[in-house]
């Protein structure tokens, strides 16, 4: 494993955890997450799996109605200073897309077509691994 890859864990293990912290010590974030769950009740999957997916959609999509912005923004501008020298991997995160995906089409080896279930837009997603691993109809 190489030493990017194992600071890249450690980053996303501080976030996890701050952001946690944020959320257990604010009820409205508290209520929200309640709120988040109940999108996934009738998802047929693992519970931990489903509470990692409820808490990263979460965090990373719907606006919360605390200030008006992603708990993900939230964290970022409270945090901002606690996370340097790796705020600039945790910024990239503002740009990105997350949702909940149906797979539409699958070119082996390629490409994914994508529909995001919320925000009814389709995504070409560019992705070997992924195309290789992921079946037409699931959700992710």
């Amino acid at each position: 494993m190489s030493d990017e890859f194992f600071e890249y864990r450690e980053v996303m293990a501080e976030f996890y955890h701050k952001t946690a912290g944020l959320i257990q010590d604010r009820p409205e974030f508290i209520r929200g997450l309640e709120k988040a769950e109940s999108y996934f009740q009738f998802f047929q999957m693992d519970e931990t799996e489903k509470q990692k997916i409820v808490f990263d959609w979460f965090v990373f999509d719907p606006k919360s109605k605390f200030k008006n912005k992603r708990i993900l923004d939230y964290v970022l501008d409270e945090e901002a200073l606690s996370f340097n020298p790796n705020l600039t991997i945790l910024q990239g995160f503002r740009e990105n897309v997350f949702s909940i995906f149906e797979i539409k089409a699958i070119r082996t080896g390629k490409e994914l077509l994508i529909y995001d279930l919320v925000h009814d837009k389709e995504y070409q997603v560019r992705d070997e691994q992924a195309s290789r691993n992921l079946v037409k109809n699931e959700c992710s």
